[in-house]
């Protein structure tokens, strides 16, 4: 049995909604290979998930914005569980694969997200807010530098993400594949919308509600909607940042509701009641979020972003508007709250791209033909 360690800055047993990087490692499970997983925090008394038996989580107790945390927990995972492979974020394994423990044991990078502007601010600002030491900063950058001569394979969730990362991190780019990451066609099933719509017209986002999300944007795009709308947010929030959203509609006929962070099963539920769903992020590496919305066949409205412009074909299977446009986000949600056959056109094809391009199963198929090849490890 293969045996496979992911890292993990944070846990969906203990924020609530899941990762790409978890989706994942439950799948590879479910095909019989034996995972753990190392995750910043604390083990939460209950979670909702029904995990497969071939599944460990192991928590630092400390926050994940730290690396430098992983490396006493990971050495003590390594001699007590025969692991093969370690995968996760270059940022949260390189000081990994520099440790002894490490030795014999075969390293991929997973690129999830697009990589910091510059690696030295990044971690100066957390030694800054007391979250790491100066030291532990230096050591974290000079062992990313070294990452390249010690990694086996390179994993990017997208061509956008892989471009970015391979001079920020000085990668070899024929060590770079891209495997898109993949949704449970079945957990997040299809349903058509219907033609005609009561009010209010229910828009979903999903995702942390923040600036960089463009929740902002959305809610300033409402107030130039005149259709009744209830804005659904399905994610974490600070109560504060709600009641600003609630202000900047106070005038308008629109409400919201924050559902906080929720599971699979009911975020898919929250999928295919809404009427479109709306995700005008700042930046993303994929947008699990997005081809989730699609696989339930939601007519989704998204910002131009290039890793989106990997997913959606504006007019055809999603709408495309300009970053930090309000404007164009209202005219692109009233153009399909008025056309409903560009409501179906969108529905279907968004269903048939999950299908033939993010389905969850074509995911863990590339992923096994990474982790069933054995080659010579380093010394």
């Amino acid at each position: 049995m293969i045996s496979v360690l992911f890292v993990l800055t944070n846990s969906a047993l203990n924020r609530g909604m899941n990762t790409g990087l978890e989706n994942l490692c439950w799948g590879l499970a479910e095909r019989g290979v034996r995972v753990h997983v190392l995750a910043g925090g604390v083990k939460p008394e209950h979670h909702e998930y029904s995990l497969p038996d071939t599944v460990s989580y192991h928590f630092t107790g400390q926050s994940g914005a730290n690396p430098a945390s992983f490396l006493p927990v990971f050495e003590e995972i390594a001699r007590e569980h025969p692991i093969e492979t370690v995968v996760g974020w270059i940022i949260n394994t390189a000081l990994l694969a520099s440790s002894p423990a490490a030795k014999d044991i075969r390293f991929i990078a997973n690129l999830g997200q697009m990589p910091p502007r510059s690696l030295l601010l990044r971690f100066l600002k957390q030694a800054l807010l007391g979250r790491m030491k100066i030291s532990e900063a230096y050591r974290l950058i000079a062992a990313i530098r070294k990452y390249p001569s010690i990694v086996d394979t390179v994993v990017s969730i997208s061509d956008s993400v892989k471009s970015a990362s391979v001079p920020r991190y000085r990668l070899l780019p024929d060590s770079c594949k891209v495997i898109s990451r993949g949704t449970d066609t079945e957990i997040f099933s299809f349903s058509l919308r219907n033609e005609k719509w009561d009010t209010p017209v229910e828009i979903s986002f999903a995702g942390n509600v923040t600036y960089g999300k463009g929740v902002e944007d959305l809610a300033q795009a409402l107030c130039l909607v005149r259709t009744p709308v209830l804005l659904r947010l399905c994610g974490r929030a600070e109560d504060e940042y709600i009641e600003q959203l609630k202000v900047v509609l106070s005038e308008t006929p629109h409400e919201i509701e924050h559902m906080g962070p929720v599971g699979q099963h009911e975020l898919a539920g929250f999928y295919r009641q809404c009427d479109i769903f709306a995700f005008p992020s700042h930046s993303e590496g994929l947008g699990k979020v997005l081809i989730e919305a699609m696989s339930c066949g939601c007519p989704v409205v998204c910002s131009d972003i290039p890793p989106f412009k990997e997913v959606i074909e504006n007019g055809l299977n999603g709408l495309m508007v300009p970053v930090r446009s309000p404007q164009a986000l209202a005219d692109a949600i009233e153009k399909f709250i008025r056309d409903g056959a560009l409501r179906q056109k969108c529905s279907l094809n968004a269903r048939k791209t999950i299908e033939e391009r993010f389905s969850k199963k074509l995911e863990i198929d590339q992923w096994m033909k990474i982790l069933s090849i054995k080659p010579d490890l380093k010394t």
